[in-house]
């Protein structure tokens, strides 16, 4: 039988609505005009938060007031301000410390006040969620033998047009993430680094639990994330995400001929091996050695599809 151990409990994919219980934690920055939205999706859901930790990342706009309102309206929304002082939207480390501690507070707040979780969610403050995604993403979990797990993350390109990842990666992705309790724990929580989802995911294999990604099961971005950056910004976050990843130079050169050709930016390529250059010569990363692993089976794998094509 698939389930999942509480106690003395089986928990299977049947007991989901009767038995599951999950909290969220939303980091936010200057999101007043998505976070109303995302907020009435998750709220909707057949299966609802017992606790979800929005936490205001010090914005200029309404979103702290639009939090205050919404945990009047909903009494398992719980504002939390960010305590330190940050500058505009950062996708580098600022963004993991954000939502790590955002995960701390709910995870001590639930325990102050009793409330039990089996699974931890991450909702980015731009994504809503289908009313069935929360309940399907966690019934797969118990029915796969899944720790941590995503759906495919879509957006809206200009014509309108709905434009889905559907990566073959079975990696999760970051915003509609769900761990396992034990998952959470045992991969030693949300870890602050330019690529948080990826290390926690390969924590998690490197301890034989297992990760998933559901493309069937969809979330959506109202908004390109990496549009906030900038389009020098952007392809320099890239670069320095896959230089923590210890990603192989020969990935490195063959994505960034991907750049060339599918950027509208002519300096994509070059800002990228920039950003992935100076992060891999600053030698910092021996905490992840499990990475180098991950990258020589991947890499293995696609020279060997090369050579049988």
């Amino acid at each position: 039988m698939r389930g999942v151990i509480r106690g003395d409990i089986m928990v299977t994919p049947k007991d989901t609505k009767k038995k599951i219980r999950y909290i969220v934690v939303t980091p936010a920055k200057n999101e007043e005009k998505n976070l109303p939205v995302v907020i009435e999706s998750l709220q909707s859901s057949t299966l609802k938060p017992a606790l979800w930790v929005i936490v205001d990342d010090n914005s200029t706009d309404n979103t702290s007031d639009i939090i205050r309102e919404k945990s009047l309206k909903y009494n398992n929304i719980v504002y939390v301000k960010y305590p330190y002082p940050s500058n505009d939207y950062d996708l580098f480390n600022h963004y993991s410390e954000v939502c790590k501690y955002g995960f701390l507070y709910a995870i001590n707040l639930a325990r102050v006040k009793g409330i039990r979780w089996d699974f931890i969610m991450l909702l980015d403050a731009d994504t809503v969620v289908p009313e069935n995604y929360v309940e399907d993403i966690i019934k797969k979990m118990l029915e796969y033998n899944t720790h941590i797990a995503s759906g495919d993350v879509c957006t809206k390109n200009k014509k309108g047009e709905i434009l889905c990842a559907n990566l073959k990666n079975p990696l999760p992705s970051g915003t509609g993430r769900m761990w396992s309790r034990r998952a959470f724990y045992y991969t030693g929580g949300y870890p602050i680094t330019v690529a948080p989802d990826t290390i926690s995911s390969l924590r998690a294999l490197k301890l034989g639990l297992k990760v998933m990604r559901f493309n069937e099961l969809r979330v959506y971005q109202l908004r390109d994330t990496s549009s906030r950056l900038g389009s020098v910004v952007k392809y320099l976050y890239y670069g320095k995400r896959d230089g923590v990843l210890l990603k192989p130079l020969l990935l490195a050169f063959i994505y960034s001929g991907y750049l060339f050709v599918a950027s509208k930016n002519p300096f994509a390529p070059m800002l990228y091996l920039f950003g992935y250059l100076k992060q891999i010569l600053k030698g910092n990363n021996s905490k992840f050695y499990y990475l180098r692993e991950y990258w020589s089976a991947r890499l293995s794998r696609i020279l060997g599809m090369i050579k049988g094509g």
